[in-house]
């Protein structure tokens, strides 16, 4: 729940995927939501 928590405070949640596992990645679409970029 990071990326809504970091809406709530008006702040742009980015991610760096390094192939780890997100909590409820089956009910939210983390990439729809924050700035997605790839570990390479």
């Amino acid at each position: 729940m990071l990326t809504i928590e970091t809406l709530c405070c008006g702040r742009i949640p980015i991610f760096i995927d390094t192939d780890c596992v997100l909590p409820y990645d089956f009910v939210i679409d983390q990439k729809k939501y924050c700035v997605w970029i790839d570990e390479k």
